[in-house]
């Protein structure tokens, strides 16, 4: 087992629109909304690699499933946070059991996929060359 202690603190930007000024007292908001980002495509804003990795035990499906997106999607748009104007502190640490079976199918899988894209692009490189 590996345990990464780490944190992330979210701030407000100090740095207000004009329309944010000139609008400041309809507003009188304390707290700003923080949410997910999808493409409109669909394709997901992050690492495909890591969520490949890590979002399988979170969503309880697997990368090769054929609802992977859209449960992926689903997970992501749900994701809200309020944030106040003093800012958020977040624990972001986590332990990486190796031992886990689902986790280490997940990592050689990604690590098997990555083997396979180098060897597919060596012999694309070696096709140009031959013509």
């Amino acid at each position: 087992m590996i345990k990464v202690n780490r944190s992330v603190r979210i701030e407000w930007r100090n740095n207000p629109s004009s329309f944010e000024l000139r609008n400041k007292d309809a507003f009188k908001t304390d707290f700003l909304r923080l949410g997910s980002a999808i493409r409109p495509v669909n394709e997901l804003l992050s690492r495909s690699e890591e969520m490949r990795v890590l979002l399988p035990t979170v969503v309880g499906v697997s990368p090769i499933d054929s609802s992977w997106q859209e449960r992926i999607t689903t997970y992501l748009n749900d994701f809200l946070l309020e944030i106040p104007v003093h800012g958020l502190e977040f624990d972001t640490s986590y332990v990486l059991d190796l031992g886990n079976p689902a986790l280490k199918s997940n990592i050689d899988l990604s690590v098997n996929l990555k083997k396979l894209i180098r060897l597919r692009m060596k012999l694309v490189r070696n096709l140009k060359l031959l013509f």
